[in-house]
């Protein structure tokens, strides 16, 4: 039995990158996962590669910085699979800011999404 079997894991940017190879990674552990990133395109590749090994994945086109994007993921992601096990929360919002000069409007919506 792999290590994930029966978990959720929702992985933001997953199109690229750490985001990917973190998303591939749960995959092959057995893990459904969800993905995210403002490339669709590169979020389908991503989708296919964990079909290619036997994967369950749920592809999700968003934008972490809208919070419109963020609620629709949630909410996708509950009606899909009921739950959230793991988030990872990869995807990048830059602001050139002090941790004293952020605001929460400033922080990434995946942290305060309305839904759930």
């Amino acid at each position: 039995m792999s290590k994930l079997q029966g978990k959720v894991v929702l992985v933001t940017g997953a199109g690229t990158g750490l985001g990917k190879e973190t998303a591939l990674l749960f995959a092959r552990e057995g893990a459904a996962v969800v993905i995210c990133g403002r490339r669709n395109h590169k979020i389908q590749e991503v989708k296919e590669e964990i079909l290619q090994i036997g994967g369950t994945v749920l592809d999700i086109h968003a934008d972490v910085s809208r919070e419109i994007d963020v609620d629709r993921l949630i909410s996708a992601t509950l009606s899909e699979f009921g739950r959230i096990d793991i988030l990872i929360n990869n995807a990048a919002v830059f602001e050139n800011k002090t941790i004293a000069e952020t605001d929460l409007d400033s922080t990434p919506l995946c942290y305060r999404s309305s839904v759930a």
